[in-house]
C-alpha cells in the first residue's frame, strides 16, 4: 500500500498536487474501479525498480556466506523448529 491514493478521474486536476507529494517521497496510487491500475512514484524510485538484479540468488547466498561468521553456528539448531503435530485439514 502506498501513502496516498487518486482516483484515475481526477489525476488532470491534481497533477501538480501529485507531482509534489511524489517530489516529498512519496508513491500516489491510482485507482479506477476500486483497484490500483497505475503507481506514481519519483524517477529514483522507477530506476531502482527497473535495475536489473545486480546478483543471483546464489551470488547473494556465497556473499552472506562470506561476510558472516558462522563457525559458531549448531547445525541441529533448527531441528526442532517443525511442529510435528498431525496435519490440518485444508478447506479451500
Amino acid at each position: 500500500m502506498t501513502d496516498k491514493e487518486c482516483p484515475v478521474t481526477l489525476v488532470a486536476e491534481k497533477l501538480p498536487y501529485l507531482i509534489s507529494i511524489v517530489q516529498n517521497g512519496h508513491a500516489v496510487e491510482l485507482t479506477q474501479n476500486g483497484g490500483v491500475v497505475a503507481v506514481l512514484v519519483s524517477p529514483h524510485d522507477y530506476r531502482q525498480l527497473k535495475k536489473p538484479l545486480e546478483r543471483d540468488f546464489w551470488e547473494a547466498l556465497q556473499t552472506f556466506r562470506n561476510q558472516e561468521d558462522l563457525s559458531d553456528f549448531e547445525e541441529d539448531a533448527f531441528c526442532n523448529v517443525r511442529d510435528r503435530r498431525p496435519q490440518q485439514e485444508v478447506v479451500l
